[in-house]
């Protein structure tokens, strides 16, 4: 290990990529893991540019860590099943000692804990583009695995987000949020040089490019270098099994759990697909780079910065075992463009990058044919958007979903809003504005604001400025607000008319109504018994009800409303003309408007 005079040197003597207020951060790290402890020590020396026009008197570190290390921490209060973990003594702690502003000693007394927060007031002040170069020691005990990082019953470990990191700044502002039970993550972009001193039998996976530099019959070192990144993960142990793979020109490295070989060839397919439908759609993956781990985190998946985790499926329906897979790393993979390239604020809005993430995952498993992602029930095959659609039934739009994570009241509150809901408010933006402007719109965004760390009104603004389209009253009931959507055809009827014109023959009348609070514009679709076709649109303001009258050659066949994402009743959006109010079913019972169906009678 480099000792920490010696290693603060190395940093202001490099020559290290020039900070900026986009990538204010450079992080060098020498740590060595004692596998009988299962501790991580190690010393960081970090250089510093502020990015903000303001002069700083402090700064802020995010030591994530310690939300488990006892349980009077916000995460522990806010999920029992936790709480309950560490109350068994499955802690972890993260420590800092010796440290060092410009090479002078922090006294305790300029240091504020709070939680997962730890403010240190500055020797003196920093102002804006000035940098300050920042020493420490850190020791970090590593727990059972478990919320994204940890070590497993195998051995193997997984590590993120498991050192002092600097909180970082948007448009200015001290982001220092403490780590809630919903929260994720929000840094800025840093440049990272690590050399890391594991056991020699471990194999290992990391953000960024890796080198073995030594190894002998008990130790390996590595060195790892990643730049414009938000964290630097690593993944190591001898449980795992590495194979590596190329697309793209990007070098792809799998870390699979032996038992897990069987899906090695899906897992490639399925990362090949996904990092070439987003590097086609917004631009290409940024990074040398990339690295996909079998560990079970706490969750199906995981995204980090050049690095995705994975849960394999054997512990789920065996039959939906690969679909839930493709669906996976799908969505992880994805998360490298919004999570880790665009990098908005995943804790105070965590809609904008895993509601985002969604609605585009949706799209690339459409790209990939019927059968990618598509889930078997009881002999129906439904694709995911099935069950985002049926959440959002449920929840009657209880909650808006541009929420900060930790307002929600529970886990199943922000999943549904933040993943479920979010998504069809996506797409009934899409139904709005056509799929074409959509994804110019979506595009110019993701183009616009890369490494940009943009929030909701610069979402807002791209989109509508892209379109030209005022979405104000849209973004305000269904962004910021909880408008639920049901438009139906109540009644549908003619009767024969006598006119001087003898073309005109009947007099078709069409009653649509608002049933819900949500106001979008209509399009109709008035289908004739000769076949041909009148299309509408009916741009609803106020009215809650109606009434159009058509005259027509020819008696209405059955009229349809295009309907959007959020439509929470599909059911009424058909009519046959003279049957009793019969509805078309225009998806020939498809199993989906069955289940919705019935789903809208008890619901």
């Amino acid at each position: 290990m480099i000792g920490l005079s010696n290693l603060a040197a190395n940093i202001m003597a490099a020559a290290i990529v020039s900070l900026s207020p986009e990538v204010p951060v450079s992080y060098q790290i020498d740590a060595k893991l004692d596998r009988s402890t299962n501790i991580i020590s190690g010393v960081e020396n970090i250089e510093f540019l502020n990015p903000t026009p303001d002069t700083l008197d402090r700064i802020c570190f995010h030591l994530y860590p310690n939300a488990f290390r006892d349980t009077s921490t916000v995460f522990c209060r806010e999920n029992s099943q936790i709480k309950a973990d560490v109350a068994s003594g499955n802690i972890s702690e993260l420590k800092i000692s010796d440290l060092t502003i410009d090479s002078l000693r922090i006294d305790s007394s300029a240091i504020t804990e709070s939680g997962t927060l730890y403010y240190v007031r500055l020797p003196a002040k920093l102002a804006p583009l000035e940098s300050i170069y920042i020493s420490l020691r850190f020791d970090l005990k590593i727990p059972k695995a478990r919320e994204r990082f940890g070590y497993n019953e195998l051995g193997n470990y997984l590590l993120s987000y498991w050192h002092p990191v600097l909180a970082g700044y948007q448009k200015g502002r001290l982001v220092d949020f403490e780590y809630h039970a919903n929260s994720e993550f929000f840094s800025n972009f840093g440049n990272y040089d690590v050399r890391l001193d594991i056991p020699s039998s471990f194999r290992m996976g990391t953000t960024g490019e890796l080198t073995e530099v030594s190894k002998d019959s008990s130790r390996t070192i590595w060195e790892a270098h990643a730049d414009t990144v938000l964290d630097f993960a690593i993944a190591c142990g001898s449980a795992f099994e590495v194979s590596e793979s190329d697309t793209l020109g990007i070098n792809l490295r799998y870390l699979l759990e032996k038992r897990h070989e069987k899906y090695r060839p899906a897992t490639d397919m399925m990362t090949k697909l996904s990092l070439s439908y987003n590097s086609g759609r917004f631009y290409k993956y940024p990074y040398k780079t990339f690295t996909l781990v079998d560990f079970e985190s706490g969750a199906e998946g995981m995204e980090l910065p050049g690095m995705v985790v994975i849960r394999y499926p054997d512990t789920r329906m065996f039959s939906n075992g690969r679909s839930m897979l493709e669906l996976t790393i799908a969505h992880e993979i994805t998360h490298e463009w919004f999570y880790a390239t665009i990098a908005s604020n995943e804790a105070e809005e965590p809609w904008l990058d895993e509601g985002v993430t969604s609605y585009v995952t949706e799209r690339l498993l459409d790209s990939g044919g019927d059968t990618l992602g598509q889930f078997d029930v009881l002999g129906y095959k439904f694709k995911f958007n099935v069950f985002e659609r049926l959440a959002a039934l449920i929840s009657k739009g209880e909650y808006p979903i541009n929420l900060k994570s930790w307002d929600y009241p529970d886990d199943a509150a922000y999943g549904i809003n933040v993943y479920n809901r979010s998504t069809l408010v996506l797409k009934s933006l899409e139904d709005l504005l056509g799929r074409s402007s959509m994804d110019s719109a979506l595009g110019a965004y993701v183009r616009q604001y890369r490494f940009g760390h943009p929030d909701l009104s610069d979402f807002e603004n791209a989109i509508s400025s892209t379109t030209g389209v005022n979405l104000n009253r849209f973004y305000a009931q269904y962004i910021t607000g909880t408008s639920r959507v049901d438009y139906g055809i109540r009644s549908l009827s003619y009767k024969s008319i006598t006119t001087t014109d003898s073309l005109n023959k009947y007099e078709i009348t069409l009653k649509i109504a608002r049933e819900l609070d949500g106001i979008l514009p209509q399009k109709i679709s008035l289908t004739l018994e000769n076949g041909n076709r009148i299309d509408t649109t009916w741009e609803d303001t106020t009215s809650r009800v109606a009434t159009l009258k058509f005259y027509t050659v020819s008696r209405p066949q059955f009229a349809v409303l295009a309907g959007y994402a959020l439509d929470e009743n599909i059911a009424n959006n058909s009519m046959y003309a003279g049957s009793f109010g019969s509805r078309l079913i225009s998806f020939e019972w498809d199993s989906v408007f069955m289940v919705e169906f019935f789903l809208s009678l008890i619901l």
